[in-house]
């Protein structure tokens, strides 16, 4: 019933293990037999006589869980198992070992295939997270290099501004000269013209004279009618020449009012004319281009220097403010981002300690620098349209008393402090405004009064 090449396959396994085992005659060790003797009454379960059907069922196992026997012993056992199988049951439980462990192994290739998967899922996701949570950081860091890059423009104009200081010194000392000359010139020009009208009316006035006393003579009250009108020309003459000196210096003086963009701004109002000055507070990351749009307020809510998308948006001075007038409100606009570029560490003054140790605001506008002192935080929000409240964001013209008193009274109501010097009548003020979710559609508000210096 046993295959002859299986039984030779069997001989040359024991022949084997006989060589192994040398120190023991015929092959003989007491650890294999222990061994292969517990093996044999853990597949038996008892049974003390090997049936057809026993024997098909202790080989499945032996061969599908890869059970080893070590000693002649196990092998006599696993001789008399296959005597009582037909070479048929052998070779279809062969087959059926064979398929489960390639089935076994299919699974695990499927779970190792899986896992890779899996893993490699993961890893996708945990990217994914991580560029997400960091796309803040990323953006962050294309508004640091772009705000760096207008840095250092501006330094590099103040360079250029201090070499030409000393030629500018000299063209302006030049200019004033000039300036001082053509004063003196017109100056007498209006004294000649003064005299010369002086001078003709007295003429006039001794020829009249003589004409009366000579009424009777033809020839003299001819003398006399060319001397007048000779001397009404000369007054016209003069009349036209200190009006024209008039509207020269005039002139002159409306040029002195005239708004002249600061140096070292003129390359960036250059390259965006939307420009309109610098915010800086120390003790923050707010170190700012401002920027206004004529009529649009929203404009640089999503957009950088550049007019390219950006999140994080700039610094928006209301279209409304009028950085050179008196007795008004200059209001900036700004993200108040998590990172805390833009106005994200405004918030900062929410702390009364923080503004004690950082009371000075500087903002420079296109054309003139300037110091503001901080005099109150406060919690505010943006109103509905048919709301009848207090809008500080409408709160640009403080020229009249009414106006600057209502704005006052409502900032100190709000007030989450106040410090320093309180507000005065004639005071222009500085108005910073970023979103705060202390409530829907809240902001947190910070108010700062221009410094004046004699």
């Amino acid at each position: 019933m046993v295959s002859r090449s299986y039984q030779e396959n069997t001989d040359n396994t024991a022949a084997k293990r006989r060589v192994r085992y040398g120190s023991y005659s015929e092959g003989y060790d007491p650890k294999a037999v222990e061994h292969d003797l517990l093996t044999i009454r853990q597949l038996m379960k008892g049974r003390k006589k090997i049936t057809m059907q026993l024997a098909q069922e202790i080989y499945y196992k032996i061969k599908s869980e890869n059970i080893q026997f070590h000693s002649d012993t196990g092998e006599d056992f696993l001789h008399k198992l296959l005597q009582n199988m037909t070479q048929a049951q052998i070779q279809k439980i062969d087959r059926n070992v064979q398929r489960k462990k390639q089935r076994r192994n299919q699974k695990k290739q499927l779970l190792w295939i899986n896992k890779k998967i899996i893993v490699g899922m993961f890893t996708i996701q945990l990217i994914l997270c991580v560029v997400f949570l960091n796309w803040n950081l990323i953006l962050d860091f294309r508004t640091n290099y772009e705000t760096s890059r207008l840095q250092a423009k501006i330094g590099s104009q103040n360079t250029d501004f201090a070499k030409k200081g000393t030629e500018q010194e000299v063209q302006n000392a030049e200019v004033g000269t000039t300036q001082e000359s053509q004063r003196t010139g017109t100056e007498q020009e209006r004294q000649t013209a003064a005299g010369t009208k002086q001078e003709a009316q007295q003429t006039e006035a001794e020829q009249e004279g003589q004409a009366t006393k000579a009424g009777t003579e033809q020839e003299g009250q001819a003398i006399n009618t060319g001397t007048i009108q000779s001397s009404q020309q000369t007054i016209q003459s003069a009349n036209a020449q200190v009006n024209q000196n008039e509207k020269t210096a005039a002139e002159q003086e409306n040029s002195k009012i005239t708004p002249t963009i600061l140096e070292k701004f003129r390359v960036l109002y250059h390259e965006n004319p939307d420009f309109a000055g610098w915010l800086k507070i120390g003790g923050t990351k707010i170190d700012y281009p401002v920027m206004s749009r004529a009529g649009d307020n929203n404009y640089y809510l999503d957009k950088n220097f550049t007019h390219q998308k950006d999140k994080n948006g700039l610094l928006i001075l209301d279209y409304r403010s009028d950085v050179l007038a008196e007795k008004q409100n200059i209001i900036i606009y700004g993200h108040n981002m998590r990172t805390g570029v833009m106005f994200g560490t405004l918030k900062q003054y929410k702390d009364k300690n923080f503004c004690e140790a950082h009371p000075t605001i500087q903002f420079d506008s296109l054309y003139e620098e300037g110091e503001y002192q901080v005099v109150a935080a406060l919690l505010s929000e943006v109103a509905y349209e048919d709301e009848d409240v207090f809008r500080y964001y409408d709160a640009i013209d403080i020229s009249t008393e009414e106006s600057f008193q209502a704005f006052k009274n409502n900032i100190y109501q709000n007030a989450i402090y106040t410090i320093g010097d309180e507000l005065q009548y004639g005071d222009s003020c500085l108005v910073l405004s970023t979103c705060d979710n202390y409530k829907e559609d809240g902001r947190f508000v910070v108010v700062a009064k221009k410094k004046k210096y004699l």
